[in-house]
């Protein structure tokens, strides 16, 4: 599955927080410094998806508030809304 995604950094709580632009939006609590916020990112997921975080890949987007991620696990755009909200 792929998916984009548009986070907003340095939050109180990681999770996901409606839309932004027609992307999945997710408040992360980690800062953009060194890479924290993409690992808070996949932790998350990795958590919510019940996956493992290699099973996660940012396609584009490593240092930018949008990102096109690429999730190994087969589920349709409103499985994945369901499990991470």
């Amino acid at each position: 599955m792929k998916v984009e995604i548009y986070v907003n950094t340095g939050a109180h709580t990681t999770k996901m927080d409606g839309y932004h632009d027609g992307r999945i939006k997710i408040k992360l609590a980690a800062k953009p410094v060194k890479g924290e916020a993409n690992k808070e990112l996949i932790n998350f997921l990795s958590q919510k998806l019940n996956i493992n975080k290699t099973s996660i890949t940012i396609l584009y987007g490593e240092k930018n508030r949008n990102k096109f991620l690429n999730i190994d696990r087969d589920i349709t755009r409103s499985e994945f809304v369901k499990l991470i909200s």
